[in-house]
């Protein structure tokens, strides 16, 4: 039984938003798949002509029993889904899952019609890999019948020397990274006692209080050495007081890939309570989760020195782990164990 990698394109690109597949392949691979890749740069109009050929002759070195692996989604259209699901199956090809986003949850939750829609496609395949326990119950509330594997975290690969000795428990700068322009709260919050430091695009530099300092925007592989900070945030949406919005509502079920991020730099974690990621942090001892921004103030000042190297001491081990894609390899063993019960 041979096992591959699917992988689009696009995601060979050296931007933030490709990070996650790009990871996933490369540990994938060190755990003995071979890659084949689709192009996925043709217009819609190529892809429904193309694709179809084009995917039967990746296809043709495949034989019944063989796995493919399939990272989700490819922002190709439903269509190149469809094709994928009905030629695995004439070959009787097994097929797993990797779920990166999914849209109607992130941002559709209450429409019905797209839930059952995108479930629909998601039950075309043999095994799902998903982020956690809480996108695992979202997907059974709305029938979707395959089995499922939790991924528990992202892993993250890192390329090189990094210093990630620069932590001072003493300054308490909180670090945020990503799309700045998707989060509004931060034009909302009022740091006294900490420093929150951003990494990102889409933000205001003038209307930034002293207390927020903007670093500017790197690419991913870039981005390592010019990370600062003694706290990683997790946070979404455009209130201090909770997450809100479609932002907010998918904190709830999805794995942040910016948690991985800041694992990788050895930063203790701060997540809103709520989020599905946050008893990962609290089991692990890796942050804190706290319920409103506004309390942020006093919860980092009740941390002593001691109690965050502790933290610190348990993030560094964690990375250990992700930066050898730890998460990924032993979610793809597990989910091929389950295809071997029912062959």
């Amino acid at each position: 039984m041979n096992q591959y990698i699917l992988t689009s394109m696009d995601t060979e690109k050296k931007h933030a938003g490709a990070k996650a597949k790009n990871d996933v392949s490369k540990f994938l691979h060190e755990a003995g798949f071979l890659g084949m890749f689709i192009d996925s740069d043709m217009n819609k109009y190529e892809k429904r002509l193309f694709f179809r050929s084009n995917f039967r002759k990746k296809l043709s070195d495949l034989n019944k029993g063989d796995v493919l692996a399939i990272q989700y989604p490819f922002y190709m259209g439903d269509y190149i889904v469809r094709v994928i699901i009905e030629e695995t199956r004439k070959k009787d090809i097994k097929t797993i899952l990797i779920i990166h986003d999914i849209a109607s949850l992130r941002w559709q939750f209450d429409n019905e019609a797209e839930i059952n829609k995108e479930i629909n496609l998601l039950n075309g395949f043999d095994i799902l890999i998903v982020h956690n326990t809480s996108m695992t119950d979202w997907l059974r509330e709305n029938h979707c019948q395959r089995p499922i594997v939790n991924l528990e975290l992202f892993d993250y690969s890192i390329e090189g020397v990094h210093d990630f000795s620069k932590a001072d428990p003493g300054k308490r700068r909180v670090l945020f990274a990503g799309n700045l322009a998707k989060a509004h709260f931060l034009n909302k919050i009022t740091p006294h006692d900490y420093k929150l430091v951003l990494f990102g695009n889409g933000v205001d530099t003038e209307v930034l209080p002293d207390s927020v300092s903007y670093k500017g925007s790197f690419a991913p592989e870039e981005l390592l050495d010019h990370l600062e900070g003694e706290y990683g945030l997790v946070w979404d949406g455009d209130d201090l007081e909770q997450c809100t919005g479609d932002y907010g509502n998918y904190l709830k079920y999805n794995n942040p890939h910016k948690m991985s991020l800041y694992i990788s730099c050895r930063l203790p974690i701060i997540i809103w309570k709520e989020a599905a990621q946050a008893r990962f942090v609290e089991e692990k001892d890796i942050g804190i989760a706290v319920s409103s921004l506004t309390d942020l103030d006093r919860r980092l000042r009740d941390i002593t020195e001691e109690r965050y190297l502790k933290m610190q001491k348990n993030v560094a081990e964690l990375s250990s782990k992700t930066e050898n894609g730890y998460f990924i390899k032993k979610a793809i063993k597990n989910a091929m164990k389950i295809l071997k019960k029912q062959s």
